[in-house]
């Protein structure tokens, strides 16, 4: 094989390892953008899905105005039943009523907090599918990245047989007198 042939296909096989590595290095930051997107995701919903709802303002103020209103209606219904003369009995059974009242409005609350921990948990698995396909995504970069390269290498193996096989054929032509290269010049021998 000649010494052309040889350095057009390491150059070539250079170039083309130049190539795949900057297209990995370019897949690589992506991969470590898309591994910093979902640390910021999980942190966020571990934050979130982990939050004590009693602890929020407007859960406060909802729990603060429950029990004042009961207190009131309970001072209401403890008036009225001395006013009218009613049974310790009615009087207990209008607490229980305003007491209702209260727990209902607070499991109104905890059906909330459980609707927005579902569209949390939606979000996430989302943004988890997200991650995955980029995730897959680059692996289908890599394996283009890396049939490119195969395909490239073979390409330059074929090429050197091919230069190979057309020297020893000239040399072969040579040494038993045809020549390489017709001249259109010269009678050619039959």
């Amino acid at each position: 094989m000649s010494a052309i042939a040889i350095a057009v296909g390491l150059v070539t096989s250079g170039v083309a390892a130049g190539k795949k590595a900057k297209a990995n290095k370019e897949i690589n930051k992506k991969g470590a953008i898309l591994e910093d997107q979902r640390a910021e995701e999980n942190a966020w919903y571990n934050k979130e899905v982990n939050k004590d709802i009693t602890r929020s303002a407007d859960v406060q103020n909802i729990m603060r105005e429950n029990s004042e209103n009961q207190r009131i209606a309970d001072a209401r219904t403890d008036a009225m039943g001395l006013t009218l003369g009613s049974t310790a009995e009615r009087i207990d059974a209008g607490h229980d009523a305003n007491r209702k009242r209260y727990t209902d409005s607070l499991a109104d609350v905890a059906a909330a907090w459980g609707e927005r921990k579902y569209n949390l948990d939606k979000y996430h698995l989302d943004k988890e599918g997200d991650y995955f396909k980029g995730r897959m995504g680059m692996q289908d970069e890599y394996a283009k990245q890396e049939q490119e390269a195969s395909n490239q290498y073979a390409q330059t193996a074929i090429n050197a047989f091919k230069t190979g096989v057309n020297q020893a054929g000239n040399a072969m032509g040579d040494f038993f007198g045809t020549p390489s290269s017709a001249d259109p010049n010269k009678p050619q021998k039959v």
